[in-house]
C-alpha cells in the first residue's frame, strides 16, 4: 500500500548529535508476521521490517538485526568496509502506523551511539 513515509532519526554519540530526516513515498505491506516499509531517500534505499520482538533496518547494502529478548552481533557493512556492532534494543513499539524504536549500538564493549527512530506513515488521501 503506498504511504507517505515521515521517518526521523536521532544519533547521540555522547559529545554531540546528529539527525536524519526524511518525508518520502514508500511502500507498506504486512509480509510473514513483520510490518515492511519501503522508501528511497537522498541516501538510498531503506526497508525496515518490523514486530513486536524484532527490527531488521536496512539502507542500502547495510544492514542490522535487532531484538528486544538479547544482543545481537552485526557486521555492518559501510564505506570503509564491514564494522563489527553489537545491537541492544531498549524501547520497541510499532504498529501498522508508526514505528518508536530506541537501541544502542557497541563495538567490542565501547558504547557507540544511542539512536532514537521516529517513523509515521498516513494514507495518501490523508495529505491531500
Amino acid at each position: 500500500m503506498r504511504k507517505k513515509i515521515y521517518y526521523k532519526a536521532v544519533f547521540d554519540y555522547g559529545s554531540h548529535k546528529e539527525s536524519l530526516t526524511y518525508e518520502e513515498l514508500g511502500d507498506y505491506s504486512f509480509e510473514n508476521n513483520f510490518h515492511v516499509v519501503r522508501f528511497t531517500t537522498k541516501d538510498g534505499a531503506m526497508r525496515l521490517q518490523y514486530n513486536e520482538e524484532e527490527v531488521i533496518l536496512h539502507h542500502d547494502a547495510s544492514h542490522l538485526l535487532f531484538s528486544i529478548a538479547q544482543e545481537i552481533d552485526n557486521d555492518y557493512s559501510s564505506a570503509h568496509g564491514m564494522i563489527p556492532l553489537r545491537t541492544k534494543v531498549e524501547k520497541l513499539s510499532g504498529d501498522d502506523q508508526t514505528l518508536k524504536f530506541i537501541y544502542c549500538l557497541y563495538q567490542g564493549e565501547m558504547l557507540v551511539s544511542h539512536v532514537y527512530i521516529m517513523m509515521r506513515m498516513s494514507d495518501l488521501s490523508e495529505d491531500a
